[in-house]
């Protein structure tokens, strides 16, 4: 079966997102829980308190900016979260549309994942309305 791993809905503010980082590359398989990739997501308003609030591990270098926005201050830094994305399902990595730094927002497709590791798609001729979505979970980092 061939699966579209799309951007996942991360919080009602967002306005668009950047992929920081793949950890999977082409081929290789993807069990539960495995990291699949980090998006920098973008708030369109600063009042992310109620949010910030839940944020409990962060990092030392992070902890500055978190304060600050709790706080209500102003800062240098766009807001920002960082969400992990973890894999919910099973399956292969089989093509990735966008690459780390690119832009995306909700929905878009960033890459294409089968369950059989001989199953093959053809690029050309591939509706990709005709697959189901690949099943992640969001996890906010910082």
């Amino acid at each position: 079966m061939v699966l579209r791993l799309e951007v996942p809905y991360i919080n009602r503010m967002a306005k668009g997102v950047s992929l920081i980082k793949w950890y999977k590359a082409e081929g290789e398989w993807i069990n539960y829980g495995d990291d699949l990739l980090d998006l920098e997501v973008q708030i369109e308003d600063r009042s992310i308190r109620p949010l910030a609030e839940r944020i409990k591990n962060l990092t030392e270098s992070n902890r500055p900016v978190a304060e600050n926005l709790l706080m209500g201050g102003e800062t240098n830094a766009r807001p920002v979260l960082c969400a992990r994305i973890t894999s919910s399902d099973i399956g292969i990595l089989r093509k990735v549309y966008v690459k780390e730094g690119q832009r995306s927002n909700v929905g878009d497709l960033l890459a294409l994942i089968t369950t059989d590791e001989n199953e093959s798609f053809d690029n050309a001729g591939f509706a990709l309305t005709q697959t189901g979505v690949f099943r992640v979970v969001s996890n906010i980092i910082f």
